[in-house]
């Protein structure tokens, strides 16, 4: 009979054991395959500027021209492909998940950010969840050509970027776009042209201050 105990209390110390080293296992399997995994990216720099690292056939193409103007410290063609990438992100709406999504805002003012945002939630972005509940994101608009205007030169002093903020110049740019076609454009309260105000502060780095014109 003692040994029998025996026997039994050595089987219980051994099941223990192999369960043990089994969960150290898995879990060194876990920790090893965690850190093979890489983060997944969801952003990337275009110069100065952040965008999704996502992008569409058209923002790739403006991408390679932003690049050029940057390089070439040109301030008119960078805010004319600054104009390009910001009209293509921020008015599609195609793939986007919810109202939180706005797009563009790698290319705004710093100092303006925040109330950016806030104002596209309340305006262009309101019904988008809406809209996804409706139509499906991979419906919604998706802008494929834009037309840019020549920067016009504007008074700094109609940039409130704040008292501690140096505004050195100003531009307003016009913007004319169009949608891929399919059936839900006409259900929806579609924007196709714009005014962008740019400003360029000590950094000499031209951001978009805000949209003044919309239509």
């Amino acid at each position: 009979m003692f040994k029998r105990k025996s026997n039994k209390i050595l089987l219980g110390i051994l099941t223990s054991l192999i369960i043990v080293l089994g969960a150290l296992e898995v879990k060194s399997y876990l920790d090893t395959r965690n850190r093979q995994q890489p983060e997944k990216v969801t952003t990337k720099q275009i110069g100065p500027y952040t965008v999704n690292a996502t992008q569409t056939e058209y923002q790739k193409d403006v991408e390679v021209s932003l690049l050029a103007a940057l390089e070439a410290n040109n301030g008119d063609d960078i805010m004319s492909e600054v104009s390009k990438y910001f009209i293509s992100d921020y008015f599609t709406l195609k793939d986007k998940t919810n109202f939180n999504n706005v797009g563009g805002l790698g290319f705004i003012f710093p100092d303006t950010k925040a109330r950016f945002k806030v104002n596209a939630i309340d305006s262009y972005y309101r019904d988008l969840s809406t809209y996804i509940k409706a139509y499906g994101n991979n419906n919604l608009p998706l802008v494929t050509k834009i037309t840019v205007g020549k920067p016009a030169s504007i008074n700094t002093d109609l940039i409130d970027a704040g008292k501690d903020v140096e505004v050195k110049k100003a531009y307003d740019v016009s913007v004319v776009w169009e949608y891929q076609e399919n059936d839900v454009l006409d259900n929806l309260d579609v924007v196709t042209q714009a005014t962008l105000r740019f400003a360029a502060g000590s950094d000499d780095v031209w951001y978009i201050y805000e949209i003044v014109g919309q239509e």
